[in-house]
């Protein structure tokens, strides 16, 4: 699994271990909800499939009915969970099979066969990937949740009767993937800025560059039915994939609590915001050239220090290398967008989840930075904390891959001034932060 689909599926769920079979919404108990409705009167559903758009709605409802199924976790056994799911599936099954017939598309027609030998055999199959869609083809994903899908097949056959199950129905959003063309097109920049950070030439390691796609969120069901993830990791056929909608829903939501308001647009915002998630991407990659073969993170580094720490490092090596290709007019625009976005994380209890880990390190770095430490952050404080960010970069990149205790102790003091600025906010807000769901119709 690529760095970048790992860190997704630690920040965007629970492990699976933990939260295996029951829809996971965000990390709390009762979180405030903010619900956005994506679709509405199911107008973009019914443009893009007009003929089958009932049958599709009849999918959800039978995928969300399999997932009440397995709640609570200890009623069934995992066979008599398969034995009672398995006639909700064939006929999901046999409604995608129709919607194939009907629609001629090929992302329905691969769902249909796969749940088909899933409801078969108990095992899920990883077939082929289906044709290209198309410009502008609707495509529908029906299979593993995201937070499971890139486990190694050895490990989902050990637990094949159980597999935690979704519905996502997506549209490609032609005009917003011309931005993520253009920000592609910028890595090779990006990099070389990254490289006056790290005081060295940097390589990307591993992968090539990040296939992203935009899409429109038009239906959701299963287990995504409460999840609130805009950014998923690839799902064969699918690359990575930004959902436009839900990403404008929660940036309207983060902007509206931010200490100093962006006088954009919702829509420029959206748009930074998408070619940002195409530098974040790449950057789990980018490493000093240098740095030898057998690198190891620095020793006693914790799982979830890992994941959080390689979160933070992606993020604010991108923005801050798209900060020194800025313009002089724009060259704040970067950070002060970027801290907009961090800010709601930093209510969120659940310390060991990846975003969560990386918002309250770069505020306690913020914080250790600043010479009024207990005075609300302001976006302005931030840029004139882009030395001290460029010093966090280099302290990560050299705890996570150059074995360095210093540095990881470094690290470590920014994360506990970051944990500390969260339990003021607690006490001064105990009510956890809104948070985003999604409706239909």
């Amino acid at each position: 699994m690529s760095p970048a689909a790992r860190a997704h599926d630690i920040s965007r769920e629970l492990p699976v271990g933990r939260a295996r079979h029951q829809p996971v919404f965000w990390h709390h108990a009762e979180p405030r909800l903010q619900i956005a409705q994506l679709d509405p009167a199911h107008a973009r559903l019914r443009f893009h499939f007009p003929r089958t758009w009932k049958r599709l709605l009849r999918v959800q409802a039978l995928l969300n009915a399999v997932t009440v199924l397995d709640l609570p976790v200890t009623v069934l056994t995992d066979q008599q969970y398969f034995d009672q799911a398995a006639p909700l599936l064939r006929t999901v099954g046999q409604e995608l099979s129709r919607i194939a017939d009907e629609e001629q598309n090929a992302s329905v027609r691969l769902a249909a066969d796969q749940l088909s030998s899933y409801t078969e055999s108990g095992r899920w199959p990883f077939a082929d990937p289906a044709p290209a869609d198309a410009p502008g083809e609707p495509w529908i994903y029906v299979g593993p949740a995201p937070a499971v899908f890139s486990t190694t097949g050895e490990a989902l056959s050990e637990r094949h009767l159980r597999l935690p199950l979704c519905l996502m129905v997506a549209a490609p959003h032609d005009e917003l993937q011309a931005e993520l063309a253009h920000a592609r097109a910028r890595l090779g920049t990006l990099r070389h800025a990254a490289a006056s950070i790290l005081d060295e030439d940097v390589a990307a390691f591993g992968q090539h560059d990040p296939d992203i796609a935009v899409a429109d969120l038009l239906l959701a069901g299963g287990v995504m039915l409460s999840g609130h993830g805009d950014l998923l990791p690839p799902l064969p056929p699918r690359p990575v994939t930004v959902f436009a909608n839900v990403r404008r829903h929660w940036l309207r939501q983060a902007l509206a609590s931010a200490p100093e308001q962006a006088p954009d647009d919702i829509e420029v915002s959206l748009r930074r915001s998408l070619r940002r998630s195409v530098g974040h991407l790449a950057a789990h990659q980018w490493r000093r050239t240098a740095l030898p073969g057998d690198s190891e993170p620095a020793p006693g580094l914790k799982s979830f220090e890992y994941h959080g720490f390689e979160e933070a490092y992606a993020s604010l090596i991108s923005v801050l290398a798209a900060t020194h290709c800025a313009t002089a007019s724009e060259s704040s625009e970067p950070l002060r967008d970027f801290v907009a976005e961090l800010l709601p994380y930093a209510g969120l209890p659940h310390q060991a989840a990846a975003d969560t880990v990386a918002a309250l390190l770069i505020l306690g770095r913020l914080q250790q930075s600043s010479s009024t430490r207990r005075s609300p952050l302001n976006l302005q404080s931030v840029v004139a904390a882009r030395p001290a960010f460029e010093a966090l970069v280099r302290y990560l990149h050299a705890a996570l891959w150059g074995g360095d205790m210093f540095s990881l102790a470094q690290v470590r003091g920014a994360f506990a001034a970051g944990v500390q600025y969260q339990s003021r906010l607690t006490a001064q807000s105990p009510e956890p932060p809104v948070e985003l769901g999604w409706t239909f119709g």
